[in-house]
């Protein structure tokens, strides 16, 4: 979870409830406090993948998915290149 919500960051660090669940994991993981599983609801806010038809949050990544992949790749494929890119 921690990484996906680093990458979810990278890709909109303007998000509130990316960074306010960031910050969760982070302080839970400090405590050796289990940060899975998470609900549904919380990662329909915060995940990419659960975001990518939200045409707002899909612009605001946009300028980082421009610079890093091709324009014809589907979203999918672009947000699963752009993971890779962050491990």
């Amino acid at each position: 979870m921690l990484m996906n919500l680093r990458f979810a960051k990278w890709l909109d660090e303007r998000d509130e409830a990316t960074a306010a669940a960031l910050r969760q994991v982070v302080i839970r993981r400090h405590h050796h406090l289990s940060t899975m599983p998470s609900s549904l609801a919380v990662e329909r806010r915060v995940n990419p993948y659960f975001r990518i038809k939200d045409r707002a949050f899909f612009d605001k990544a946009g300028g980082v998915l421009r610079t890093r992949t091709r324009p014809t790749l589907n979203r999918l494929t672009e947000f699963a290149r752009l993971y890779e890119h962050t491990q």
